[in-house]
């Protein structure tokens, strides 16, 4: 298993006759070609599942091996969010603004899918879960409520395998 981003040394070694040995030349499936006595090629897998990985090796005399074959679990790494801060009492009407910090793979990072939820107890955009709205989209969050209490903000980042991570915080509205 490894990680989806995480660079690996993938190694190959065939067995001939002595004469051969330094003279083999391997041949991988995704274009890399190499000389030696054994082979070894980095390799990254940008998205999550069973990958399949060949190798051939050529003699001297330009006899094959014929492909051989072997399968890696390349994992989901889920999105990191930094906690919410904590926020000091507001008033109604006035204006909050808060910033969330995301992290996550480099091939992710572009297609992660970042938001706000402003009203938790609400699905408003009728998925099946209240706490995964999309009020406010993107890392920075402007906001004001109009109504004293207690009001509990989600900040959310899912990326494109759909894994999630959240940070909540409670902002208390006062009535002044």
């Amino acid at each position: 298993r490894v990680e989806e981003d995480q660079e690996v040394i993938l190694i190959a070694r065939a067995e001939d006759s002595e004469d051969d040995l330094e003279s083999l030349s391997y041949e991988w499936d995704f274009g890399m070609k190499t000389d030696g006595r054994e082979s070894s090629v980095p390799a990254v897998w940008h998205n999550e599942g069973l990958k399949t990985i060949r190798v051939k090796a050529i003699d001297s005399e330009d006899v094959e091996s014929g492909w051989i074959e072997r399968w890696i679990d390349v994992v989901n790494v889920p999105p990191l969010v930094e906690d919410l801060p904590e926020m000091m009492a507001i008033a109604e009407g006035q204006t909050i603004a808060m910033t969330g910090v995301a992290y996550d793979t480099p091939s992710d990072r572009e297609s992660l899918v970042i938001c706000w939820d402003m009203d938790p107890g609400e699905d408003s955009d009728l998925t099946g879960s209240a706490d995964d709205d999309c009020d406010v989209i993107g890392e920075n969050m402007s906001w004001s409520w109009q109504n004293a209490g207690d009001h509990t903000v989600v900040f959310h980042v899912t990326d494109n395998d759909g894994a999630r991570s959240f940070s909540t915080q409670t902002i208390t509205v006062i009535n002044m």
